[in-house]
């Protein structure tokens, strides 16, 4: 996919789909997310290519949030 938006989207619908499933057979969300992972990544289904923007994305989102907390505790930044 070239679009990074729609390769967000489509690993977001299909880990809160796989989570919930995971959840009613009461299993730990954390291998509901490895699940989706390996089947839509490029070495599973390939839904998802390894792109540079995927790697772009899985670099901003822990460092972003990392500052969001360190804001946060700091007492400078109000999330909620």
């Amino acid at each position: 996919m070239e679009n990074p938006l729609q390769s967000v989207l489509i690993l977001l619908a299909a880990a809160v789909l796989v989570v919930i499933v995971f959840r009613v057979l009461k299993l730990p969300a954390i291998l509901g997310y490895l699940l989706v992972g390996i089947a839509i990544g490029p070495y599973g289904f390939g839904l998802i290519a390894d792109a540079e923007d995927t790697r772009n994305l899985a670099e901003f989102v822990p460092s972003s949030r990392r500052c969001a907390a360190l804001c946060s505790a700091s007492g400078r930044l109000r999330l909620c």
